[in-house]
């Protein structure tokens, strides 16, 4: 019987690292989709589960033998700043695929704020500006000057 550690190795994951399923095999355990986020976790030192967050559902550790996966990008927002920016775009929902958001500094760096900007073609819009914030207080995971799609918002 192999150990945690080899185990980890077999399947090349790490502890409390958050994994993401790309593909599913027809053999693949029928409760978990692609899409799906998971990382694994060693529950009173004894047995490795596979531990999906967002519903709550563990699962062993050998039933990665049905999916492909890979590990999830850092997360940019936090749940409240995801949140309230997909509250605040609703009203824009249709136009979804030509809206970005970026974050802007001011010149002396002491403000930071959010601007949600809409393209038409190649002309560029600001569709929203939030108020301004002392800089490194919000949106922390975002880099300045730096256009997000809202799929990499997780939005």
């Amino acid at each position: 019987m192999k150990t945690n550690e080899e185990l980890l190795k077999f399947y090349g994951v790490e502890l409390n690292k958050r994994y993401i399923i790309t593909e599913k095999s027809d053999m693949a355990h029928a409760n978990v989709d692609v899409g799906e986020k998971f990382k694994i976790e060693n529950l009173c030192n004894k047995e490795l589960l596979m531990h999906f967050e967002e519903r709550e559902f563990y699962c062993y550790l050998h039933t990665l033998n049905g999916f492909s996966y890979k590990p999830c990008p850092e997360e940019v927002l936090d749940e409240v700043e995801k949140n309230f920016l997909a509250n605040v775009i609703k009203p824009y929902q249709k136009y979804r695929r030509r809206i970005n958001i970026i974050k802007r500094k001011s010149s002396d760096g002491k403000w930071e704020w959010i601007d949600v900007i809409k393209y038409c073609g190649d002309i560029v819009f600001p569709a929203l500006t939030f108020p301004a914030f002392p800089t490194g207080k919000m949106y922390k995971g975002m880099k300045v000057h730096k256009e997000y799609t809202l799929e990499e918002l997780g939005l």
